[in-house]
């Protein structure tokens, strides 16, 4: 476990101070962790799509966000270890593939 101080910042330019835990992933490359900070101000639908994480030691993470409350971030950086959380639990699709319309 690695913890510190570090910024999130979102993708309309929200630039707030967090305190952060990360994990290594058991899982393929990456890791997982939390955010710990005061994210009230933050809409939801700013967590649709992925946030950076910017450490105290100048690292900076691309993460996807797994849950949230007014205080807390859960995410992790490696899409894989997203998708392991629901196998099995999301409808199987067995008809023939979608096309994207154009």
């Amino acid at each position: 476990m690695k913890s510190g101080h570090g910024r999130l910042i979102l993708r309309d330019g929200t630039d707030l101070p967090i305190g952060y835990c990360l994990f290594r992933s058991e899982v393929g490359v990456g890791c997982y962790g939390i955010l710990i900070g005061n994210i009230r101000s933050v809409g939801q639908d700013s967590f649709l799509k992925p946030i950076k994480i910017t450490l105290n030691n100048g690292d900076a993470l691309v993460a996807y966000v797994t849950g949230h409350s007014e205080r807390h971030v859960r995410f992790v950086t490696n899409l894989g270890r997203l998708m392991s959380r629901f196998k099995g639990r999301l409808p199987q699709r067995t008809g023939p593939s979608l096309a994207i319309a154009q």
